[in-house]
């Protein structure tokens, strides 16, 4: 608490004027420069057409009768503010006003329409309580002298920033500590504490695997989310998913001891810890005709690989305009998901046509591949196109009516080894079939 008794006059105006504004958040506040003579006035509070005027007087032990210097003072500055035309009138002084005190502030509202009012040490108390803050900014001197005497500065901020930031280097080091395979990554943001789950090394989720388990309700409004947790748990995609605390009932997690205590109701979020190692590598997809010849072959980026209990994902983005998602289960001839979307608005013709034609080769073509750095990683069918069946070639004068379109099929894959090509990389192993792995979990 601040020691009002001990302050020097300019410390009490500083902290005054700060406590003030803190009052008076939406109100336009002026605090006056008295070196040529305040005029009555050290603060002027302008809000909803209403002006108030506040008088500071440094009267530590008050301003009583036997004092009649300090009363004719406190006179003196209010018939100067009155020539302001003031609504209100506010003496603020660091003392507890004895009932004499406040009768004479009370006589000096006779014969005039304007509020006498006053801030005394108890409502200067009050208003620090709300604004713990700015106890701890004016105080921050005592403390640093007394840190330097025990020799604890650093826990006082007493460098600033630099201090800050050795502390949160340190609270790192003593979660580093928690567990071998995880670390916890805290932040805040508006108050709010989230903890980011964060694999040490890439066999975390094999040797400590952490497993979430919540139970809500995904209603008709719910559905594409619904969808998207299911890919990303399943194939491991690049998508962000936030579960909304009004579906989360309640969330358990297992793992490590450390982690076995969260239970509780919020939003859940998770997302993939680390940009995919092969991001922007090339990617091929090549589209075969029965006896496996090779019709066409697009080239294309890769945006994402990923892996999780299901299966594999590939994501890829062709033409800069189409983006196709591949979602291959671990076990050989199951059923494959292909998702695309593209958008044919504002490309060069020639551009737009070459799109049109990747759009129906694949949904015409009996069998396609997918080759990242020259290596087929994976094959499938479509079951639904005879032998023989070919493309439209869109070149012919198609209809482009229609500037974009979103589409998922299904398909027979055939998995082509997966150990000859590295889809998780280095820093992205296999998962269990319970595990996060390499994302990254937010908790609330």
């Amino acid at each position: 608490m601040i020691n009002w008794s001990h302050l020097a006059q300019p410390q009490f105006d500083e902290i005054a004027e700060a406590l003030i504004k803190r009052k008076f958040p939406a109100a336009e506040v002026w605090v006056v420069n008295g070196r040529g003579g305040d005029g009555g006035q050290d603060i002027v509070v302008t809000h909803d057409d209403q002006k108030r005027i506040f008088q500071l007087k440094f009267f530590p032990d008050g301003f009583p009768a036997a004092n009649a210097s300090r009363r004719r003072q406190i006179r003196k500055s209010f018939d100067q503010a009155l020539k302001q035309k003031p609504s209100e009138w506010v003496l603020v002084v660091p003392a507890n006003l004895t009932p004499g005190e406040r009768d004479f502030l009370s006589t000096l509202r006779k014969g005039n329409r304007v509020k006498v009012s006053w801030i005394d040490r108890a409502e200067l108390n009050d208003l620090m309580a709300r604004h713990p803050d700015l106890e701890g900014y004016f105080v921050r001197d005592q403390l640093r002298e007394a840190a330097k005497d025990y020799n604890v500065e650093p826990a006082i901020l007493a460098n600033g920033l630099r201090d800050l930031g050795h502390r949160m280097l340190r609270l790192k080091t003593a979660a580093d500590t928690l567990d071998p395979d995880w670390t916890i990554e805290p932040s805040m943001v508006r108050g709010q504490v989230n903890y980011a789950v964060v694999a040490k090394h890439p066999r975390a989720a094999e040797d400590s695997p952490i497993a979430v388990s919540f139970e809500g309700t995904f209603g008709p409004a719910h559905q594409e989310l619904g969808e998207s947790v299911m890919r990303s748990l399943g194939f491991g995609t690049s998508e962000v998913i936030k579960i909304p605390a009004d579906v989360v009932k309640r969330v358990k997690f297992r793992g490590p001891e450390w982690l076995k205590t969260v239970d509780e109701k919020g939003e859940i979020a998770w997302r993939p810890a680390e940009e995919s190692p092969h991001k922007g590598e090339p990617v091929e997809l090549q589209f075969m005709s029965p006896d496996a010849s090779v019709l066409s072959s697009w080239e294309g980026t890769v945006e994402h690989i990923g892996s999780a209990s299901r299966g594999w994902s590939v994501e890829a983005s062709f033409g800069g305009a189409m983006k196709i998602r591949f979602l291959f289960p671990k076990d050989n001839g199951t059923e494959c998901t292909i998702d695309y979307n593209f958008n044919i608005k504002g490309l060069h013709p020639r551009a737009a046509l070459e799109l049109l034609n990747l759009h129906t080769e694949l949904n015409s073509l009996p069998a396609a591949a997918i080759a990242i750095q020259g290596k087929e990683i994976v094959r499938w069918r479509n079951p639904e196109q005879r032998p023989g069946s070919g493309t439209r070639d869109f070149s012919r004068g198609p209809s482009l009516s229609r500037r974009s379109r979103s589409r998922t099929d299904s398909h027979t894959a055939e998995i082509r080894d997966p150990r000859k090509y590295d889809w998780r990389g280095a820093d992205n192993p296999p998962l269990g079939p319970t595990a996060l792995g390499r994302q990254m979990l937010v908790l609330p």
